[in-house]
């Protein structure tokens, strides 16, 4: 029989729908099971967590969407103690999981493909290890902390994670991690405990609003941006960025904001890029500033008064860019400056 041909009945949408009702069923009956699995494995039980009460409406911490699926839990705090069941990512729908600041021990569950959970609060535990690939595949994942679980011996870098394009928030601190990229290169910032150095930080936040570009990632390494960053030159005495020269790198994104916090900074060559949106006001009040280069990107709006008359501003390229200018050459003598007055 061709398909053309088939006649549907009113016994054949009943089949549909049932089967309909018996797959949502078996859903909120999975998590019933695993939301009951979770009280037997913690330890003391959290306000309202009872086998008697309805796990969305009566549990601390715990919630639910209107067709009864386990959304979120929340449970920082509360010096729990056990070690959470294997199935605790079965929870199809669970988009946020905060347990930092408990005493959870033993392996950490995993969460490998759960591609609607956003957060994973995990620190301040007592996790003793992770599952291979446990991060793998967490496609909308927005933020992982797993900070101060001191009893995880030595593990490498989850790479899965570069399967998580939205993640902005990644903390490890103190997670003993022993190497960060493919090649087994230590691309933090220091190999023993403590801060990064504040131009790192500042440099990292430049990054950020570039979209982190594989080239700087590939190069920014150690916690001295005055010995081996490319791009980046630092006084005689190689402690404070004098100089950074993004020149023709075709980086993307937007001029950040913190270039402002580099107080010595006297020369910055953003030119031939792909560069969006305004010239941030924080660069108007570096007190060294010379030389600012942002020609033949694609920046729009208002181009700000700077602080320092002696600032060369050159735009063109730049026709949504709006300003005074005044006659004049760059350094190669064929764009217009604007010196801010």
């Amino acid at each position: 029989m061709k398909l053309s041909q088939f006649t549907p009945t009113p016994s054949f949408f009943f089949l549909i729908f049932a089967a309909t009702i018996s797959v949502a069923g078996a859903t909120i009956d999975n998590d019933a099971a695993v939301m009951s699995s979770l009280l037997k494995a913690i330890s003391p039980a959290p306000t309202g967590w009872s086998h008697s009460t309805n796990y969305c409406s009566k549990w601390r911490g715990v919630c639910c969407s209107s067709t009864g699926r386990v959304t979120a839990i929340n449970l920082p705090n509360l010096s729990l103690t056990g070690t959470l069941p294997s199935n605790l990512a079965s929870l199809s729908q669970l988009t946020s999981l905060n347990l930092k600041g408990n005493c959870f021990s033993g392996q950490l569950p995993s969460f490998a493909n759960h591609s609607v959970i956003q957060e994973i609060f995990l620190d301040h535990n007592k996790f003793a290890s992770l599952p291979v690939a446990c991060f793998q595949g967490l496609t909308d994942l927005r933020v992982l902390t797993m900070d101060n679980n001191l009893n995880l011996p030595q593990w490498d870098f989850p790479i899965e994670l570069i399967e998580s394009p939205n993640l902005v928030n990644l903390s490890m601190f103190n997670s003993h991690v022993k190497k960060v990229d493919i090649l087994g290169t230590n691309s933090y910032c220091r190999d023993t405990l403590g801060p990064c150095d504040w131009q790192v930080m500042v440099l990292l936040e430049v990054a950020k609003d570039l979209g982190y570009p594989s080239m700087l990632a590939d190069s920014w390494r150690g916690n001295d941006v005055c010995k081996g960053w490319n791009y980046v030159k630092c006084d005689s005495q190689e402690k404070k960025v004098e100089v950074v020269n993004f020149h023709k790198r075709h980086f993307s994104g937007k001029i950040s904001a913190a270039f402002g916090k580099l107080t010595e900074l006297r020369n910055l060559w953003l030119n031939d890029n792909n560069l969006i949106g305004s010239i941030p006001y924080e660069l108007t009040l570096l007190p060294h500033l010379l030389l600012l280069n942002v020609s033949y990107n694609n920046l729009s709006g208002k181009i700000p008064k700077f602080n320092n008359s002696m600032v060369k501003l050159i735009t063109i390229g730049n026709p949504l860019l709006l300003g005074n200018y005044s006659d004049g050459t760059s350094s190669n003598g064929t764009a217009p400056v604007y010196t801010g007055i």
